[in-house]
């Protein structure tokens, strides 16, 4: 059962009851701000420091071939200026080389795999042997071999980040943030 309640200063208190066995019956009050806003401690430490990890990532220059980038982290491809796609890895410099390859293949070079889907309008397929059906489809592989182009020649940014937690937090932080059109955090 939840009940809300209103404190003093006009924000709502939340309070959940479980049952927890047969006659037992825990309340529990929700914490947070004055308001009643609420987030557990740990979940808004991790948060709070997402803003400047972002910050870093849009403020850094772009990646240019010699210098390093950092082992994990999160990462930021744009095209003229403009946030396109955010991702994260733990190994940024190899996972760098597989959107990048003149060679790579599908399941390496996502981001020319979300293009070329965006850009000849096929569904994703999860079925066996989708991704055979589109490699025998010579319009879509001259498509996707485009967008690999398209991608080497994006502006390439990374942060350090190596917490798995952090990692996927910040990746969606950013994505929301910068509006980036080709991240999806669908699920199949």
């Amino acid at each position: 059962m939840v009940a809300e309640d209103r404190a003093k200063n006009g924000c709502r208190i939340l309070r959940v009851h479980l049952l927890v066995d047969a006659t037992h019956v825990e309340s529990l009050q929700s914490v947070g701000d004055p308001c009643g806003e609420t987030m557990s401690p740990e979940f808004r430490q991790a948060v709070e420091a997402l803003h400047t990890k972002f910050e870093h990532l849009i403020a850094g220059a772009p990646y240019a071939q010699g210098t390093s980038l950092p082992k994990q982290g999160v990462y930021l491809f744009s095209e003229n200026g403009a946030p396109f796609y955010v991702g994260r890895s733990n190994n940024i410099p190899q996972r760098r080389r597989q959107h990048t390859l003149r060679r790579a293949q599908m399941n390496q070079a996502a981001l020319a795999m979300l293009i070329a889907r965006d850009e000849t309008k096929r569904a994703v397929d999860y079925r066996k042997g989708a991704r055979g059906r589109l490699l025998a489809d010579r319009v879509f592989v001259e498509v996707f071999e485009a967008a690999k182009e398209r991608v080497r020649k994006m502006e390439f940014r990374a942060v350090a980040e190596s917490d798995q937690t952090r990692q996927a937090l910040l990746e969606i932080y950013c994505a929301i943030t910068l509006k980036t059109p080709h991240n999806d955090f669908g699920t199949h």
